[in-house]
């Protein structure tokens, strides 16, 4: 049996933050940018210099089953494919994906608040 590495401490530290900058998203672009870039920065925090981890590696994926997508030039490295698999990094990712989802589409089905919420904020 082999040993289940848990980076919620990780998770932790920067889960605040994000609830927050979910909260003050302004689009659904916002959304998926801050997304992108909270989850390569936890990653490039658990890994270190171990992987090579760019921007386009993941993304917010707003249709279909799965919440996000991990590009194959990512998964294919040693490293990080021996922690996915033997870790609660998907379960993490998955958590981060569903916050994400669940602001993306109130702001997709309620576009005007949006819109009146970015008009307040320009005066």
């Amino acid at each position: 049996m082999t040993k289940q590495i848990s980076f919620s401490k990780h998770e932790n530290e920067v889960l605040h933050g994000f609830r927050n900058k979910m909260n003050t998203a302004e689009s659904t672009e916002d959304v998926k940018k801050f997304f992108n870039y909270t989850v390569i920065k936890l990653l490039n925090d658990i890994f270190k210099d171990s992987v090579k981890i760019d921007s386009e590696d993941i993304r917010l994926k707003t249709d279909g089953k799965k919440s996000y997508l991990i590009e194959d030039s990512l998964l294919k490295q040693e490293r990080f494919q021996n922690i996915w698999n033997n870790s609660d990094i998907k379960r993490i990712l998955g958590t981060f994906a569903d916050i994400s989802l669940k602001r993306y589409k109130h702001l997709e089905t309620n576009p005007e608040k949006t819109k009146l919420k970015i008009k307040n904020n320009t005066r």
